[in-house]
């Protein structure tokens, strides 16, 4: 019995030492590579503010773990050059809240120390995901060009992981300070994919919109209710709204009857039902990632016409006065 007391008390002793070397120091968090499938996440805007250039959008991985606060997670900008090297930039953390958007329809809210669970058994929250990061203008070289990962910490799994940024941009181009920036969106700009399966199609931009009905029921429970067929393309988007109440890109597209799939009629891409949205967190765009280059402007050449009078062929009173606005 006493030698039981003594191996609990020592691994507790070890744990409550883990656990405030944690506190003090912190682990090294592993670093995974994933696509935007599993890492949502917008760029809303770029701009310059006094010394430097700023990121605003909005960044988390799903089915990992509650996203509350400073405290259960961060979330950072990696920016590399046309030569591989690479500069990390920390992100602030702005009010926000996506739980109702990744909430999957009849689940209930995971608990408190539950970590990676499915969509389909649980939903997490997903609160000031919204960031804002500041990368200063000196540090920005003249003639590159940079790509650019986000980084998201789920603190709880200790894990970060980083994806490659994709990116619809309202602005192609920043002129600072007689340098341009100009921001290169993936190259099928007018191209997504459908990435989550039973995604409601609805007339209005917005996740309390109508759904829509059309074609022959495939089932009792959905009837004839129209959901986006998984892994469809749309190559044409006809509009881009920001909804800046939430933070999130809507994109209006037209579609047609499909099959059915687990006993929901599915649509894909066509001109028959219109309009449908979707937001851009259940789309995979496209294309090449996000990129930057910086270069200076043009200097502007101009021909300039010149005139020789030579002295020999001048009128003598007319050469007295070429002579005399050579004075000035």
């Amino acid at each position: 019995m006493r030698l039981m007391k003594t191996i609990v008390s020592i691994i507790s002793i070890f744990l409550l030492r883990s656990f405030f070397l944690h506190s003090i120091h912190g682990f090294s968090p592993t670093v995974q590579e994933i696509t935007q499938d599993h890492f949502k996440h917008e760029i809303f805007d770029v701009y310059v503010d006094r010394f430097d250039l700023v990121f605003e959008g909005y960044g988390f991985v799903i089915e990992q773990q509650h996203y509350r606060n400073l405290l259960t997670h961060s979330i950072a900008i990696e920016m590399i050059d046309s030569k591989g090297k690479s500069r990390r930039y920390e992100g602030v953390s702005q009010k926000s809240n996506y739980t109702e958007h990744m909430k999957y329809r009849g689940t209930s809210l995971c608990g408190m120390f539950s970590l990676r669970q499915p969509n389909q058994t649980c939903h997490y929250i997903y609160e000031n995901v919204q960031f804002k990061v500041k990368i200063p203008l000196s540090l920005i070289e003249t003639h590159e060009t940079y790509v650019f990962n986000l980084i998201s910490h789920p603190k709880s799994i200790n894990v970060e992981f980083k994806t490659p940024v994709y990116a619809i941009l309202e602005k192609n181009e920043l002129v600072h300070n007689e340098r341009i920036f100009i921001f290169h969106d993936h190259e099928q700009r007018n191209s997504l994919q459908i990435m989550h399966s039973e995604v409601v199609a609805r007339s209005q931009p917005s996740i309390t919109g109508p759904a829509l009905y059309q074609g022959v029921d495939c089932s009792s429970t959905y009837k004839n209710q129209l959901f986006y067929q998984l892994n469809a393309v749309f190559n044409e988007i006809y509009s881009v709204m920001f909804n800046s109440s939430i933070g999130l890109t809507y994109y209006e597209l037209k579609g047609q009857l499909s099959d059915c799939s687990n006993q929901r009629r599915t649509i894909i891409e066509g001109h028959q039902i219109k309009p449908l949205h979707i937001n851009r967190i259940m789309v995979r765009l496209g294309g090449d990632r996000f990129k930057m280059s910086v270069t200076v402007p043009k200097p502007l050449v101009q021909t300039v016409l010149v005139r020789y009078y030579h002295p020999k062929y001048m009128n003598h009173s007319r050469y007295n006065v070429f002579l005399n606005l050579l004075k000035y």
